[in-house]
């Protein structure tokens, strides 16, 4: 991946641009849209007082405008039930990192979850009784609904079967968390991520790919580097602020756990590992345009999405940080991520 294309991907992200091959455009003013996903997720959790931490997390993740950034060339009608879905995955992967919570009340929501993604909402809501479960689970019945209606049976299962292998690595961190156990990094970066993320990019763009491109290796490959680039790059930003609140579920953490070097020297791994993404991206998506076989139909448009969603992501953590703090994470890293350089440089 060349700096002019990551170039190129940022600045799409970054303004709006549609790519020249879509079918679609975006048609909703990004902050409009962000104070849109605000007053939905404030609404569904009955949210009235401006201190209160989910009302903080919704109002600061700025999730409809990562929506925005994240998934290129979608039209609001598509844009807006994947803004909303963000929300309520942020906010079910804040509650499973709550070491406050009782372990069954955990599983219990774990299982209602997915029962949803089994479409037994019914069934879901007899298995918690916190009010604020019961609106969460509301409030997941009420966008996978939506999201259902541009999906066919194929998209289903993949994204179901996803969401329910993320919701399996939110026990599984809960866990740890509720006994003090510090995971090796090598496992950790098996339980992190956002793959129902990447798998929505089919469906919200209508590419209609076939099952044996979605599940070609190369494809599938793409598929988890853009899911640990994603992670890593979260982690690198949000990691100042979970480390002062002892959160240690962060890559920069357990890389300097598992590697006993000090918290700098982690941040710098952490740095080289994302940029080793980035090349190792750059070299299958070669491999996928030289093959004829797997070259067809939209196949490259999903390779182009998962790389707007890489760029978005990055695009959306230096909002969220302002531009000191940015510059604060590249001087910390000088030689980071291309796609956090070019990041700094279109907003210089």
């Amino acid at each position: 991946m060349g700096p002019s294309s990551i170039l190129s991907i940022f600045e799409g992200a970054k303004s709006f641009y549609i790519p020249p091959h879509s079918s679609y455009h975006v048609d909703l003013n990004p902050a409009k849209l962000d104070a849109e996903i605000d007053k939905w997720c404030m609404d569904f959790l009955n949210l009235h007082d401006l201190t209160d931490h989910k009302t903080q997390f919704a109002i600061q993740s700025k999730l409809g405008k990562l929506a925005g950034l994240a998934y290129q060339a979608i039209s609001s009608e598509r844009l807006r039930p994947m803004a909303k879905f963000l929300c309520w995955l942020f906010l079910a992967d804040d509650f499973m990192d709550n070491p406050s919570v009782p372990v069954s009340d955990l599983k219990n929501a774990t299982l209602a979850y997915k029962l949803i993604f089994k479409n037994d909402y019914d069934q879901a809501i007899t298995l918690v009784e916190s009010k604020d479960l019961l609106r969460q689970m509301g409030m997941l019945n009420d966008v996978y609904t939506d999201l259902k209606g541009f999906m066919n049976p194929g998209h289903r299962t993949r994204f179901s079967k996803s969401m329910i292998d993320v919701l399996d690595m939110f026990e599984v961190e809960s866990s740890w968390l509720h006994k003090k156990l510090v995971p090796n990094f090598e496992i950790y970066n098996v339980t992190a991520g956002v793959i129902p993320c990447m798998v929505a990019i089919d469906f919200l763009n209508n590419f209609g790919l076939e099952d044996d491109v979605l599940d070609h290796p190369n494809i599938q490959r793409l598929e988890v580097i853009a899911n640990r680039h994603t992670y890593l790059a979260n982690d690198m930003v949000s990691f100042k602020k979970e480390w002062a609140c002892d959160m240690y579920l962060n890559s920069v953490a357990l890389v300097g756990y598992s590697s006993n070097c000090g918290l700098h020297e982690a941040m710098e791994k952490v740095a080289q590992m994302v940029q080793d993404l980035e090349k190792e991206f750059a070299d299958i998506k070669q491999k996928v345009l030289s093959n004829k076989d797997l070259n067809k139909g939209n196949v490259m448009g999903y390779v182009q999405g998962l790389e707007y969603f890489m760029a978005g992501n990055i695009g959306s953590l230096r909002d969220i940080m302002g531009w000191d703090g940015f510059h604060q994470l590249r001087n910390m890293v000088p030689w980071s991520s291309s796609l956090l350089l070019l990041a700094l440089e279109a907003g210089a």
